[in-house]
């Protein structure tokens, strides 16, 4: 005989995302106590609501790829403790109409067959679709600042400091509700021209790494809503290496803290992503560089020089149009999958009592120390060493950007200095990758512009030394 089992538990037994659901629950149900007076809904619904908005992503970790019909299953299968057969059917089916395709579960689903209490359901699956949105980031630092029901319109008026992008996906999950309520709702607030950082002084380092990684994630999923007939953007791919390289980072500088879990293998796999992307990005920087008023004062009119740039822009062409569908490949949908998987299973499960602040102060003066005993004189007439030295740096500057709200003021100031450096460093690498190139180039012309680069290379040094 089957045992009833608590909502608690059967949380626990799935892994699931507690901090996110959690806080999805406190906004649905704030949403619902604001709102149920002047809309039709039936205040004792709210104990339905708060159930379904806990479990609602308990899916996920058995199946990340429709974890919504995975968690109803799950509940459909478990007899919850405090709640009947029928209420159990009107959990299940709020959670399915929390993300994805409302409509095609409506009318596929077997839950919602000659089901009476579905104007009900929907209308709570409503809430629970725009109160799981102002979470879209899973960083928890969206608030609702007040909400103004009337006849005419609901006013919802929002904060989301951090991840502004939580506003616009809640008016997309909206729809549910302009079908099921005569009353409109309007998503509306104040948001930063610059996001913030979510982190705060106290935070503990491994809540504080999962912000941190949860804002490149997003920044990684986004992108695979991109049509894969289009071809990727010269932003998008920058977007998505600096937001590969941020999170590769992370994960080597806090390698000790994140031994028990996958960290290891995902900086690989998210490492050899960025490499893919990095042909197409320099190809951008490379033809950028040849339309720059130094190589135009000394290039334009000699003879071969306009075939020569036409055969560049043509090659960054290609480029780009091999990664037409690059966000829908294979390998860039196991990483993403990889990394959620990371953030939302494996990295809640572990324990660590440390700061923020202290952790990140460490690996700073550890890596800082490092660093600096390669910053030498001969440092820049090493090619393979100035690279090394310079991809180390911006790692650093990563890191300092990344904490620098916790951090005291001379390592806060750290990540402009870095900047400043590894700038000049990184021009002093494209012109030594360019002139290698332009050394296996027989054509007269790549001889001439490989002049003109040694030349630059020769100034950009002399700035670098002063």
């Amino acid at each position: 005989m089957k045992t009833d089992v608590r909502i608690s538990e059967l949380l626990r037994q799935h892994r699931n995302e507690d901090v996110h659901t959690g806080f999805v629950t406190n906004l649905a149900l704030e949403l619902f106590d604001a709102v149920n007076r002047c809309l039709p809904l039936d205040r004792a619904d709210r104990r339905i609501l708060d159930a379904a908005s806990r479990l609602h992503d308990i899916g996920y970790s058995s199946s990340p790829h429709d974890h919504v019909a995975s968690g109803a299953q799950i509940v459909l299968k478990t007899r919850l403790h405090g709640f009947n057969e029928e209420e159990r059917r009107l959990i299940v089916g709020i959670m399915l109409l929390h993300a994805g395709d409302f409509r095609a579960r409506l009318a596929n689903h077997p839950v919602f067959k000659d089901w009476r209490e579905l104007m009900r359901v929907k209308r709570l699956g409503a809430i629970l679709r725009v109160a799981d949105a102002l979470d879209h980031g899973h960083i928890q630092d969206a608030e609702i600042l007040r909400i103004r029901c009337s006849k005419k319109r609901v006013l919802l008026i929002i904060t989301s400091p951090c991840h502004p992008a939580n506003a616009e996906a809640a008016r997309k999950k909206s729809v549910l509700w302009h079908e099921v309520f005569d009353t409109p709702l309007t998503i509306t607030g104040n948001f930063p021209d610059k996001p913030r950082t979510p982190l705060r002084r106290h935070d503990q380092i491994l809540p504080a790494l999962r912000k941190l990684f949860f804002l490149d994630y997003r920044r990684l999923t986004e992108l695979a809503t991109c049509e894969p007939a289009e071809l990727p953007t010269v932003g998008e791919i920058h977007a998505a290496r600096v937001a590969l390289r941020r999170s590769a980072a992370l994960l080597r500088f806090f390698a000790d803290e994140l031994k028990t879990t996958s960290a290891a293998k995902l900086r690989v796999r998210l490492q050899e992503l960025s490499t893919k992307l990095g042909f197409a990005r320099d190809a951008s920087v490379w033809n950028r560089f040849l339309a720059s008023k130094t190589v135009t004062r000394a290039m334009d009119g000699r003879p071969g020089w306009a075939e020569y740039l036409a055969g560049e822009q043509l090659r960054e062409h290609e480029i780009y149009a091999s990664l037409r569908d690059i966000w829908a490949r294979p390998a860039w949908r196991e990483g993403r999958e990889h990394f959620g998987h990371f953030l939302r299973i494996e990295l809640p499960a572990i324990e660590n009592q440390a700061t923020a602040a202290a952790a990140a102060a460490r690996v700073l003066k550890k890596r800082g120390k490092k660093l600096l005993k390669r910053c030498t004189a001969r440092l820049l007439a090493d090619t393979e060493r100035l690279h090394d030295t310079r991809r180390r740096m911006r790692r650093l500057r990563y890191l300092a950007e990344f904490f620098a709200p916790v951090l005291p003021r001379r390592q806060r100031r750290l990540a402009r200095k870095l900047h400043r450096i590894e700038t000049d460093l990184g021009k002093l690498h494209d012109i030594d990758i360019a002139v290698a190139k332009l050394h296996e180039d027989p054509r007269p012309i790549a001889a001439n512009l490989a002049l003109t680069l040694a030349q630059r290379r020769r100034e950009l040094e002399r700035d670098v030394l002063q």
